[in-house]
């Protein structure tokens, strides 16, 4: 399988930002990809955390009847995750809550520098999965602290944004995707580390 994509189950552009996972699919993988939406559930730990599901909002490529995230992840080449990012604390997958914690439950000890347990645990899930080669965080600022972080866990390449981008346009992550898929590379998104 050439990718496994999630994007944010709720808050600001949540459907725009699935849509935009979906039109990938198509346009980029050929149907050869998997898109999941989070779904968050706080934990009821002190401090603030949460726990992060996935909810298939397509359907499994031609030949597959499984919607199983984690038997996609054994598989897929490229991990993309889309949603609004914090600079420092990555993917914001749900504006259910009061603690950024738990609308970024991947997010860092706040200096930016490491990943939190939880974050450590996923990202290091991802880039030790036996075939992915990179993982692309398709959100503004993703690029500035947060990518190095999931990098320092991963193990493997990953692509971000240093500035603001438009993760909600298809057309624009259509271009940014396909550009890193063909060529290693596209303006506007750094590679951690880089090449």
């Amino acid at each position: 399988m050439r990718a496994l994509l999630i994007a944010a189950g709720t808050g600001p552009d949540a459907k725009n930002l699935q849509r935009v996972g979906i039109h990938l699919r198509g346009s980029i993988y050929a149907g050869d990809a998997m898109v999941f939406k989070t779904v968050v559930v706080p934990s009821p730990t002190s401090p603030p955390s949460a726990f992060v599901g996935f909810l298939p909002i397509t359907s499994p490529p031609k030949g597959r009847t499984s919607t199983d995230f984690y038997e996609y992840l054994a598989e897929a080449k490229t991990f993309i995750c889309i949603a609004h990012n914090g600079a420092l604390d990555g993917p914001i997958l749900s504006d259910e809550f009061s603690s950024f914690k738990e609308m970024q439950p991947w997010h860092t000890d706040t200096t930016g520098t490491t990943l939190w347990d939880g974050g450590a645990l996923f990202w290091k899930t991802v880039g030790w999965a036996p075939n992915t080669r990179r993982i692309l965080l398709l959100g503004c600022n993703s690029a500035n602290h947060y990518a190095k972080c999931v990098n320092d866990v991963a193990g493997i390449p990953v692509f971000g944004f240093m500035n603001s981008c438009a993760a909600a346009d298809n057309a624009t992550m259509e271009r940014h995707v396909g550009s890193i898929e063909t060529t290693g590379k596209s303006f506007g998104m750094a590679r951690v580390p880089p090449a």
